[in-house]
């Protein structure tokens, strides 16, 4: 804020007949905001989010509730949740990504009360503008703008690597050209048509992601064509914490509980785009609030509840999440080794598609993230 204090006017030459005197002398102060621009009510369902930006509220309710659920839900939660068992054990992830989920859930609430009260293009780099200082809303702008388009490039470079599980003699660079230009086009479409895309892509990932854990379950109480009844038989052998890089006792376990937060952290990322997207959604002060209140539950049943059915399937010492360390394909996935220990073989190439998609689906949107700030 910006205040500007004009300076006191005295008289010079006191009468009788001067109506301003040392008694009443008063100072006019005007405060002027920062940025003068007009925000409308929130309530709007085809106006723009704000006189000075030309975007139009074409959200809808169905797209802010999906991506909200899952439109994030990336590699992370279906490769990186290996690593992180195998160096943590099934307790230390499922204990990580408990603490980091109770952090991000508190932050997405924070973050929904300053949306659904100023729900205004720009979001998180214009409430560090409004609330903290212009130079922190530029930083912050900036950084989300170099990390979004870090992130466009992993994961467009992800996917392609992902289609090598299929075909491996074509070079990446054909298949990243062919993911960088669909996106683009995508974006160019418009808000409406960047929402129904990521509206397929969150519940094709949603519905896999559902069908892999009620099959893990399945699995786990012997349901599988082996029969084998695993219970938490892992969680006892070879133990619920692992120790990390061969760090014998308390030490150990407690360095491979704690890289397990990185993962997580990496797994949780994008959540936040529930906020940047208030500019362009319908009745914004209904719709978001329903929309943050999910999150809860998306991390409860598929963060949460897809780790700890991993835990469940796949010892932390198994030889093949050694062996696939740093593969970008569906054989890196603890989903797709448990899947393959239980007798089946069809599913880690749809595990893999998934998986592609999912990348896909990151890459799309951190390219759409930086055009709201």
């Amino acid at each position: 804020m910006t205040m500007i204090a004009r300076p006191l006017q005295y008289d010079t030459e006191p009468h009788k007949d001067n109506p301003r005197s040392r008694e009443n002398l008063a100072v006019n102060v005007d405060i002027l905001p920062f940025e003068e621009k007009k925000v409308d009510d929130g309530m709007s369902t085809n106006g723009s989010a704000d006189a000075s930006a030309q975007v139009q509220r074409k959200l809808k309710q169905r797209h802010i509730s999906m991506i909200a659920v899952a439109g994030t839900i990336g590699t992370g939660l279906f490769l990186g949740s290996g690593q992180s068992l195998r160096q943590a054990g099934p307790i230390g992830t499922l204990l990580g990504y408990i603490l980091m989920g109770a952090v991000v859930f508190s932050m997405q609430v924070a973050l929904g009360e300053m949306v659904t009260m100023f729900p205004v293009t720009g979001a998180i780099p214009h409430y560090a503008e409004r609330f903290f200082d212009p130079a922190m809303g530029f930083a912050v702008g900036v950084n989300m703008c170099f990390g979004n388009i870090i992130s466009l490039a992993a994961e467009i470079t992800a996917a392609a690597i992902l289609v090598e599980y299929w075909d491996a003699t074509t070079p990446s660079w054909v298949y990243i050209t062919i993911f960088l230009v669909t996106i683009c086009a995508i974006n160019l479409t418009g808000v409406r048509w960047y929402g129904e895309a990521e509206f397929i892509f969150s519940a094709i990932k949603l519905s896999v992601i559902l069908i892999l854990i009620i099959l893990g379950i399945v699995l786990d109480l012997g349901g599988g064509p082996t029969h084998d009844r695993i219970g938490f038989r892992y969680w006892l052998d070879p133990g619920p914490f692992s120790q990390l890089h061969g760090i014998l006792g308390p030490v150990g376990r407690f360095l491979g509980f704690w890289t397990v937060f990185i993962q997580a952290a990496y797994s949780y990322l994008g959540v936040e785009a529930v906020a940047i997207i208030a500019g362009e959604a319908e009745n914004p002060r209904k719709t978001i609030p329903k929309a943050i209140k999910r999150v809860f539950f998306r991390i409860l049943i598929f963060y949460i509840g897809g780790v700890t059915v991993a835990g469940l399937l796949v010892p932390s010492n198994s030889p093949r999440l050694a062996s696939v360390r740093g593969h970008g394909t569906a054989q890196a996935s603890p989903f797709v080794i448990a899947i393959n220990n239980g007798g089946i073989s069809v599913l880690p190439d749809i595990v893999n598609a998934v998986i592609l998609l999912s990348a896909y689906s990151t890459g799309n949107t951190a390219l759409c993230e930086p055009t709201w700030g």
